[in-house]
């Protein structure tokens, strides 16, 4: 199954969630996140060099989607908005 996860999935797999480690290393699935989400991890004020270096290994595991803003729209308009609206996973068609 592909999973698309947003910013605080990640950052609780970042803070040593059992639930999210789970999520992230489950075997056969395929992990995305957003470009946005990339770019609210490594922008975070006061982050250190060692908090820096754990995003980037955990961004080796999740491939990072580059879409652009028509992407996403078309992407809602397809899908049933219940599906939207759970903040931990989307399976990704």
């Amino acid at each position: 199954m592909n999973y698309l996860l947003d910013t605080d999935i990640l950052i609780d797999w970042l803070q040593g969630r059992s639930w999210a480690k789970e999520i992230i290393f489950s075997k056969g699935d395929r992990l995305y996140c957003s470009a946005v989400t990339r770019t609210e991890l490594l922008s975070k004020p006061g982050i250190t060099g060692t908090e820096r270096e754990r995003i980037i290994r955990l961004l080796r595991v999740v491939r990072v989607l580059n879409c652009g803003c028509s992407m996403w729209i078309r992407s809602l308009r397809q899908q049933p908005p219940s599906c939207f609206k759970s903040t931990l996973t989307i399976p990704c068609a």
